[in-house]
């Protein structure tokens, strides 16, 4: 038994393991089914390192492009799955090759979860909206000595804004004459320019979906 180098990431770690216990199970001839592992296992390097001679189960993390892709792509069909309890889970198969390994994906679907994913979602839908309006007031409140700078206010607000498009409405503008009192007869009182920007804010439909 070896200590672990706390400073190793467990990606390595997991493929140091894995190679240690490949080699283990040939020199004892004892006979493994599978090796199961959490998503820290699956990277390139890792599932290398099993040579195609010892057999394992892990999660494969969004971060792997193909995943992702798979993912969403499965959750626009969901009409369309294998049947895998009568709990309202379901499953499709897809064949996968990430690697240079040969692998079996499958992608799980439940109801349940896909409920508790909605409900989330809508949530942290209305309480953005509630958040992205309340600084767009700050934001036209402040009012902007030029036009441009007022139209860029809405990059600020689009930073904020994962469920919802922000876009410019209109930006008005109001002319005041700087301090108190009428105007000068000669008419040479400094005049005050102030642009106020009002936005548009919409639910993006889409990202709400992908984010379900």
């Amino acid at each position: 038994m070896e200590t672990l180098d706390g400073n190793s990431s467990d990606s390595v770690i997991l493929r140091d393991t894995a190679t240690e216990f490949r080699r283990g199970v040939k020199e004892n001839l004892k006979k493994v089914n599978y090796l199961v592992a959490d998503s820290k296992f699956y990277s390139k390097k890792t599932i290398r390192a099993t040579n195609n001679d010892l057999l394992w189960i892990s999660r494969v993390p969004r971060s792997v492009k193909e995943a992702k892709q798979i993912t969403e792509k499965t959750a626009r069909m969901t009409d369309e799955l294998e049947p895998l309890d009568s709990d309202g889970c379901s499953y499709r198969r897809y064949e996968s090759e990430y690697g240079g390994v040969k692998q079996r994906w499958l992608v799980i679907h439940s109801k349940h979860a896909e409920k508790r994913s909605v409900d989330t979602v809508a949530k942290a839908v209305e309480k953005e909206f509630e958040r992205v309006q309340k600084q767009a007031k700050k934001l036209r409140k402040a009012g902007y000595q030029c036009r441009a700078d007022a139209r860029n206010t809405v990059q600020l607000l689009r930073k904020e804004s994962k469920y919802h498009s922000v876009n410019i409405e209109k930006i008005e503008k109001e002319e005041k004459y700087k301090g108190r009192g009428r105007p000068p007869k000669n008419g040479k009182k400094e005049k005050k320019v102030t642009f106020y920007p009002t936005y548009q804010i919409e639910k993006n439909i889409e990202t709400s979906k992908q984010r379900k």
